[in-house]
């Protein structure tokens, strides 16, 4: 094998190396850090129904009506 065909090889490896990481990296991302998917989307059928149930859903959090 050439020196040449061995730099090329070797360049192409390290290419895909680089991806492969930067693709991990940016997978962490976006499942641990991105501030979007932090709270749920307004949009979709899962949020309308998140939002029609904590209108009727109880909260520890709200004061109990006194009588």
């Amino acid at each position: 094998m050439s020196t040449l065909n061995l730099t090329l090889v070797l360049f192409v490896g390290l290419l895909l190396v680089l991806v492969f990481v930067l693709f991990m990296a940016g997978l962490a991302y976006v499942t641990h850090r991105h501030p979007r998917l932090e709270k749920p989307s307004p949009s979709g059928s899962g949020a309308a129904a998140s939002s029609s149930r904590s209108s009727w859903a109880w909260s520890p959090s709200s004061p109990s009506p006194r009588k």
